[in-house]
């Protein structure tokens, strides 16, 4: 025997009276639930979920800053992605992920979304919150360590994960591993 088991994530919605009274009677009528008819919603107006074949999308993404002369030192690190995928390696992203798009140029935003793609993202939880209010008490006056870089190794701490950045001068903190 077969099943056919879904991984879901459990969400509340607020709708209007009008709306919930729509659902209501279409849910009846097709002796189904709101949350399917919720589902096959948001499947039509936004489309399934496609398959990305990782280490095609790395390769494309990979020199996306070849001629950006204002950022150095990038290449090695994003063609890594790449053979790091190959290897089937697990990469992580914090959801602070405001630093990298405020520097992108219009021709680069779509080639740094699929960069997204490719990594998995990680929660923001209230010890991650814990950890980066302790980060700024402790780095934000002496080496100026600001709300995003503490959130970015706050995830990394809590996770136990190496941070991997060009910029190590933003993150003094002496419990941060660094990958190389």
């Amino acid at each position: 025997m077969m099943y056919n088991i879904h991984r879901m994530k459990r969400t509340q919605l607020y709708l209007d009276d009008d709306l919930a009274k729509i659902l209501s009677t279409v849910s009846r009528q097709r002796c189904t639930t709101v949350s399917e008819l919720v589902r096959e919603c948001i499947r039509d107006k936004f489309g399934r979920k496609q398959k990305v074949d990782k280490v095609t999308l790395a390769r494309e993404v990979a020199g996306i800053w070849k001629k950006r002369r204002d950022i150095g030192g990038h290449e090695p690190v994003v063609q890594q992605i790449g053979t790091l995928i190959e290897e089937h390696a697990e990469l992580f992203w914090t959801p602070v992920s405001t630093e990298i798009f405020a520097g992108v140029r219009k021709d680069e935003e779509e080639a740094v979304a699929n960069l997204f793609v490719l990594l998995e993202s990680l929660p923001m939880t209230p010890a991650v919150g814990r950890k980066a209010g302790q980060y700024l008490k402790s780095y934000a006056k002496s080496h100026g360590v600001q709300l995003g870089d503490a959130l970015i190794a706050a995830c990394a701490s809590t996770e136990r994960f190496s941070l991997w950045t060009l910029n190590r001068k933003h993150y003094p903190m002496k419990d941060l591993s660094f990958y190389s």
